[in-house]
């Protein structure tokens, strides 16, 4: 059976994989910078009410290398109980655990530069560039 937390995307020789670690429930009033008067009433039901959205970590194949780019600890930055978390949500097996089922060891990935520090613990923090830099 497919995991469909998991999308592998061919691209000339590499192979990018998406891996949802898990869904969050967000305002898109509360975290983004448009004010009201851009989104009303147009995209009001986009923007009123909390939505679910993915928290995903990308891996990327190339020959003689891989690469993890923000990998997160789902558990962590959102936990049952939490208002990001979505009620009744089961979410998928950890990051670790989904790098496994595509034959992808932790040891075997290169740590990617962060585009900006995550607000969460990071799993893979040996592997971890924002946590590693000098």
């Amino acid at each position: 059976m497919q995991n469909k937390n998991i999308r592998t995307i061919p691209l000339g020789a590499a192979a990018v994989t998406v891996i949802n670690a898990g869904d969050m429930l967000l305002s898109l009033a509360e975290v983004s910078n448009v004010p009201e008067s851009e989104w009303q009433p147009r995209y009001s039901s986009a923007f009123e009410r909390p939505l679910p959205f993915p928290s995903q970590s990308i891996h990327i194949t190339l020959p003689g290398a891989s690469l993890l780019v923000d990998a997160n600890n789902y558990a962590l930055s959102v936990p049952p109980g939490s208002s990001y978390f979505p009620p009744g949500y089961q979410p998928p097996p950890d990051l670790l655990a989904q790098l496994m089922e595509i034959g992808v060891r932790p040891q075997d990935s290169a740590p990617a530069r962060h585009n900006a520090p995550r607000h969460h613990p990071c799993p893979l923090r040996p592997l971890c560039w924002h946590h590693n830099r000098k």
